[in-house]
């Protein structure tokens, strides 16, 4: 059953729709202005900015990680690590945050590799 990849994107379709509802006086501004050059020092802006941009990059990641479990690929072991190390470090530098969304695919990821790493050989590893 693919679910990991899926429940990434959904984070970050939820992280996207949330960032548009919070900062979305922010966000027309920065539109009615051109958008181009319209975020300097203003920490509105740079939030905005951030929020989106890092909601449709875990977008891209969840449906690369979506991709693999069709494939039955194992993920790599650096992006896995990379990732829990990304959520566990988010989790507790902003406890109310939704970084703790993202600890059911972080595990499920270890889980999986782990079940396809028996049997596997060198030879076999996609690291």
């Amino acid at each position: 059953m693919r679910w990991i990849g899926r429940t990434v994107m959904g984070v970050a379709a939820l992280h996207t729709l949330f960032g548009v509802l919070v900062f979305g006086g922010t966000l027309l501004t920065i539109l009615r202005e051109g958008l181009v050059g319209t975020i300097d020092t203003q920490y509105d802006r740079g939030a905005v900015f951030w929020f989106l941009y890092t909601g449709f990059a875990l977008g891209l990641l969840g449906a690369w990680m979506d991709e693999r479990e069709a494939e039955r690929r194992p993920f790599p072991r650096y992006l896995v690590v990379s990732l829990a190390i990304l959520t566990g470090a988010g989790a507790l530098i902003m406890p109310r945050s939704g970084f703790w969304l993202l600890i059911p695919p972080v595990l499920g990821a270890i889980a999986r590799n782990r079940r396809m790493d028996v049997g596997r050989t060198y030879e076999d590893a996609d690291v």
